[in-house]
C-alpha cells in the first residue's frame, strides 16, 4: 500500500515529484534498505548478531508503519476538513441571505405603506365629497 502525493494536471493525469513524501507501508521514507548483517573477515556472524540485526530491521519497519499510519490519519483529517464549508464562506452565504431578506422585507413594507396611503387618500376623498 502506498500514500502518493502528486499534483493533478489539466488532462486528469497526475504528476509525481521525487521531493514529495510519497511512501509505502513496506519501505522506510528515503528508501533505505534494511540494515545488512555486519560481518568482517576476522569474525563470523553469530546467532546474537543475526538476532540483533533482525531487531534493528523490525524497529525500522515499525517506525515506517507508524509514519505511514500517521500520514494516513493526517490525510483523512485534511479530507474531512475540505468537505466542510469554510467559516468565511458560511459567513458570506449568511450575509447574502440577510441582504435578500432585508430587500424582501423593505419591498413588502413599501407595498404595505402604499396600500395604507391609498386607503387613507381614498377615505379622505370620500369624506370631502
Amino acid at each position: 500500500m502506498w500514500i502518493v502525493y502528486a499534483d493533478f494536471n489539466k488532462d486528469n493525469t497526475i504528476h509525481m515529484n521525487y521531493c514529495l513524501p510519497s511512501q509505502t507501508i513496506e519501505i522506510p521514507p528515503g528508501f533505505l534498505p534494511p540494515i545488512p548483517l555486519f560481518t568482517s573477515s576476522e569474525r563470523r556472524a553469530t546467532k546474537i548478531d543475526s538476532l540483533s540485526n533482525e531487531i534493528d530491521n523490525l524497529k525500522i519497519r515499525n517506525e515506517t508503519m507508524s509514519n505511514w499510519f500517521y500520514q494516513l490519519e493526517q490525510l483523512r483529517a485534511y479530507k474531512l476538513s475540505q468537505n466542510k464549508i469554510p467559516e468565511n464562506q458560511k459567513n458570506t452565504i449568511y450575509d447574502k441571505a440577510i441582504i435578500i431578506s432585508l430587500i424582501i422585507n423593505m419591498l413588502l413594507f413599501s407595498i404595505l405603506i402604499f396600500i395604507l396611503v391609498k386607503k387613507r387618500f381614498s377615505s379622505n376623498k370620500q369624506i370631502r365629497e
